[in-house]
C-alpha cells in the first residue's frame, strides 16, 4: 500500500472513504503478505515458522474469526476472499484452520487466468463476489444474514508495477480495461501532477528538489513509469471498493458495517517507497517513514462518536483533523481543502484485532494478543522478520540499538566543542527520556513475544487442562 494510491479524482470510492472514516494517520507495516495477514487476524504472530505453513494442528480459539463466530453463533458468516488461487500461501486449507468457514478463490469466483502475468483484478472480483449470480458462493455482502465478517485479500496494486499494458502478458479483456483506465489517468496527468495525503508528489519533475529526484531515478530508473501503474492498480481496486459499497448500501447495512482497510506492507517493489520520499535505500531502510502506510476504519457510528468528542477527549484519544488539498489547486488551508478526521496514534498490524473486538463490543484477554487497541492507551511496537524493531519514531534491530538518531543528539553527546541553547538541551534531554521509554517498551514487548511463542509452539488451547 501506499498514499498515492487514493486519489481525490481517479480513486472517488477510496477517497470518499478515506473522507467519511478515521483515518490511522501512524500506521506502518513492514511485514511479507501471509504474516501479516496473520497479524491482521491474531493479533500475534510467532517468532519462528508460518501460521499457515507448520501451525495448522493448533487451537486457535484466539483468532478473528473465531471469536466472531463465538459471538455470533451459526447463522453469521464468516468466509475469506481473494483472487489468486487458493493454493497459495495454501489459504484454501489454513483460513479453514484460522475459523473461516471457507475461502472463496479465483477458481470459485470463475475469474481466468492472465497468460503471463499474475495479478488478477479487483474490480472483477468485488463485482463477482458482491453481486448475485449463477456462481455458488457466499456474498462479501451476504443478503441471508446481518452477522457476517468478510475477510478480503485485495491483489491490484501488488507489484510488479509494470506489465499490465503488455498485451502479451494479459488476456484481451484486461488489457482493454487498463487501456481505458490509463486514458483517463493520462488526461488527468496532463492537468496536474497530484499530491497524495503524506505531501509527497506522485510524479517526478522540473519541480522535484535534486537530491530527491537523484535518489529516486538511482533506485528506479524507470520511477515515474512505475509510479502510473501503480496508480493504474489503485484505480482497478477503486472500481472493486465501489462494488461493495454499493452492496452494503442495496442491502441496507452500510450504517451498520464497519471497514477496516489496511494495508499488509509498504510499496517495496522497484524501492518504490523509498524512491517516492526521496531516500537512498541505506537511509530509507533505517527510517520508518518508509513503512508509512495506508489504513482506516470506516464505522459511522464510530466517526460520530469521534466528532462528537469534546476538545479534551479528542486529545486524550490523539485525534486531530488534516486539511488535505485533494483537489490538488496548491492552495494549503484553503476553503476547497477536505477536512480528514484522524488518529494519531501509531498503530500496526497486530492492533486490528483488539481494536476490532473493541468496536464490537466483545470481551477479550489481552495478555493473548502483542497488538493493542487504538483505544487503549498502551501503544505497540513492530518487530518484523524484514529486519528491524520499531514504531514511528525509533528504529533497531535488537530493540536496544536505536539506527536513526537524529543529528542535534548525537552532536551533543559526541561533540563538546557544540553549544547548545538551554531551550535546545531540554529537548535534548526529552528526546533521551523518550529513547529510554522506547528500549524499556522494546524489552516488555520482547518478552510477550516470548510467552506467545510458547503458547504457538506447545499448542496451549488444545492441551490445557482448564476448560
Amino acid at each position: 500500500g501506499d498514499f498515492s494510491g487514493i486519489n481525490k479524482e481517479l480513486t472517488p470510492n477510496l477517497y470518499r472513504l478515506m473522507k467519511e472514516s478515521l483515518v490511522l494517520n501512524e500506521y506502518y507495516g513492514k511485514d511479507q503478505t501471509n504474516i501479516s495477514e496473520g497479524k491482521f487476524l491474531f493479533g500475534s504472530y510467532p517468532s519462528e515458522g508460518f501460521l499457515n505453513y507448520n501451525y495448522l494442528d493448533n487451537n486457535y480459539k484466539y483468532s478473528l474469526p473465531n471469536i466472531f463466530r463465538q459471538e455470533y453463533g451459526k447463522d453469521s458468516q464468516v468466509v475469506s476472499f481473494h483472487n489468486n488461487i487458493g493454493t497459495y500461501y495454501k489459504r484454501n486449507q489454513s483460513h479453514v484452520h484460522f475459523g473461516f468457514d471457507e475461502h472463496v478463490d479465483m477458481a470459485d469466483m470463475k475469474i481466468k487466468k492472465n497468460p503471463d502475468f499474475w495479478i488478477n483484478r479487483d474490480s472483477e472480483m468485488f463485482k463477482k463476489a458482491s453481486t448475485e449470480s449463477e456462481l455458488d458462493i457466499p456474498l462479501i455482502v451476504p443478503t441471508n444474514t446481518d452477522k457476517f465478517f468478510s475477510y478480503v485479500a485485495t491483489f491490484s496494486t501488488h507489484g510488479p508495477f509494470e506489465d499490465r499494458l503488455n498485451k502479451e502478458s494479459v488476456s484481451t479483456e484486461y488489457y482493454n480495461h487498463y487501456a481505458q483506465l490509463k486514458t483517463k489517468l493520462d488526461a488527468y496527468l496532463e492537468k496536474t501532477n497530484p499530491t497524495n495525503y503524506l505531501g509527497y508528489k506522485l510524479l517526478l519533475d522540473e519541480d522535484t528538489p535534486k537530491s530527491f529526484k537523484e535518489n529516486a531515478l538511482d533506485l528506479d530508473e524507470d520511477f515515474n513509469k512505475h509510479a502510473r501503474e501503480y496508480l493504474l492498480g489503485a484505480m482497478d481496486f477503486d472500481l472493486g471498493i465501489g462494488y461493495l459499497m454499493d452492496a452494503l448500501e442495496r442491502e441496507n447495512k452500510l450504517d451498520d458495517t464497519t471497514i477496516v482497510l489496511v494495508s499488509d506492507h509498504y510499496a517495496y517493489y522497484h524501492e518504490y517507497t523509498y524512491g517516492s520520499k526521496g531516500f537512498s535505500k541505506e537511509e530509507g531502510i533505517l527510517n520508518p517513514q518508509s513503512y508509512h502506510i495506508p489504513g482506516l476504519i470506516f464505522d459511522r457510528k464510530l466517526v460520530n462518536a469521534v466528532k462528537n468528542m469534546d476538545e479534551a477527549t479528542k486529545q486524550k484519544y490523539n485525534i486531530s483533523y488534516t486539511a488535505f488539498d485533494g483537489d490538488n489547486d496548491g492552495i494549503e488551508n484553503d476553503a476547497n481543502d477536505d477536512l480528514i478526521l484522524g488518529s494519531d496514534k501509531f498503530f500496526c498490524n497486530t492492533d486490528v484485532t483488539p481494536t476490532v473486538l473493541n468496536l464490537l463490543g466483545i470481551e477479550y484477554d489481552s495478555a493473548l494478543y502483542v497488538g493493542n487497541d487504538l483505544f487503549n492507551k498502551e501503544e505497540s511496537l513492530i518487530n518484523t522478520r524484514k529486519g528491524g524493531i520499531f514504531n514511528n519514531r525509533f528504529y533497531s534491530e535488537d530493540g536496544y540499538e536505536i539506527l536513526n538518531l537524529n543529528k542535534d543528539y548525537l552532536n551533543y553527546k559526541e561533540n563538546e566543542n557544540v553549544e547548545f541553547t538551554e531551550e535546545q538541551i531540554i529537548q535534548i534531554q526529552k528526546y533521551e527520556d523518550d529513547i529510554k521509554a522506547f528500549i524499556k517498551q522494546a524489552s516488555d514487548f520482547i518478552v510477550k513475544t516470548n510467552y506467545l511463542n510458547m503458547i504457538y509452539e506447545c499448542d496451549y488451547f488444545s492441551n490445557r487442562l482448564l476448560p
